[in-house]
């Protein structure tokens, strides 16, 4: 899987996680991958944490 596509697919699970609640569950985020602190900074900026 592309680093990008790991990166959207986090990112947008963070943010259904948010906005949906507990309406949807959210069972793979994508492949464990480190070191992408710029998405995670991104996404802590709008109190979403991934």
């Amino acid at each position: 899987m592309a680093l990008t596509t790991i990166v959207l697919v986090k990112m947008g699970a963070g943010f259904l996680k948010k906005l949906a609640g507990n309406q949807f569950e959210v069972l793979n985020e994508a492949l464990e991958a480190h070191g992408l602190n710029p998405p995670v900074q991104v996404m802590s900026e709008t109190n979403i944490d991934i």
